[in-house]
C-alpha cells in the first residue's frame, strides 16, 4: 500500500501565501478597473458619447430641447451636429445644442459611462452642413428653439451666422433665422 506524500509545514505554508497572493492580485485588480471606471466616468463628454454610440450602431431615443424625440442610431457626426437613421427610416440632423437627453436601454453599468473623446475628427459644422443643402435650394423640414413645430422651407442662403429660408404656405414669407435657432433638420423630400 502507497501512502500519498505527505506535505510538511513548507509545502502548506507555499500554498497559503500563493492563495494570499492570488487573492491580493484579484483585490488589486478590481480596485485598477473601479478607478479606470471613476475616471472615465469623470472625464466623459457628450460627443464622446455620440461617437461611442456612432461607433457601435447602438439604438438610442434622442430627445431634443423641444419636446421632441427620435428613435434610431448615430449615422454621422459633425462638430456640432449629429444624423440619426430614425426606426422610422428618416434621416434627422440634430444640433447638439438642441439636445436634451440621450437615454439607452439597459443598465448604467451595461450602457457603460461615455468616452473622453471628441465626437469625430471632421472639421464640419452645421452652418456648412446647411450651405452645402442651399446650393441646391433643397427643401427641408426644419424645428427651432422655443417651439416643437415642424415646418417646412426652401433652403436659399446661409450667411455666417444666418439663414435664409421661403416659406411657401400661404401667405408666402421669408424667414431669417440665427444658425443657433436650429434644433433639426431633415430633407422634405
Amino acid at each position: 500500500m502507497t501512502l500519498p506524500p505527505r506535505r510538511d509545514d513548507f509545502s502548506d505554508e507555499l500554498i497559503r501565501i500563493s492563495a494570499d497572493d492570488r487573492h491580493d492580485r484579484a483585490t488589486a485588480d478590481r480596485e485598477i478597473e473601479h478607478w479606470h471606471r471613476l475616471i472615465s466616468s469623470e472625464e466623459a463628454k457628450f460627443s464622446g458619447l455620440l461617437r461611442d454610440l456612432a461607433e457601435r450602431g447602438s439604438e438610442a431615443t434622442f430627445v431634443t430641447r423641444t419636446g421632441r424625440s427620435h428613435t434610431g442610431s448615430v449615422n454621422g457626426l459633425g462638430q456640432d451636429f449629429c444624423s440619426i437613421a430614425t426606426t422610422a427610416d428618416e434621416t434627422v440632423v440634430l444640433a447638439t445644442r438642441g439636445i436634451a437627453y440621450v437615454q439607452v436601454e439597459g443598465s448604467a453599468r451595461g450602457a457603460g459611462s461615455p468616452s473622453a473623446r471628441e465626437a469625430t475628427d471632421a472639421e464640419q459644422r452645421l452652418e456648412e452642413l446647411l450651405a452645402d443643402l442651399a446650393v441646391n435650394r433643397q427643401r427641408i423640414r426644419y424645428v427651432l428653439n422655443g417651439s416643437p413645430e415642424v415646418r417646412i422651407a426652401q433652403l436659399f442662403a446661409v450667411g455666417v451666422d444666418v439663414v435664409t429660408l421661403g416659406v411657401e404656405e400661404p401667405p408666402k414669407y421669408t424667414l431669417f433665422v440665427p444658425i443657433p435657432s436650429f434644433v433639426e433638420i431633415s430633407p422634405a423630400g
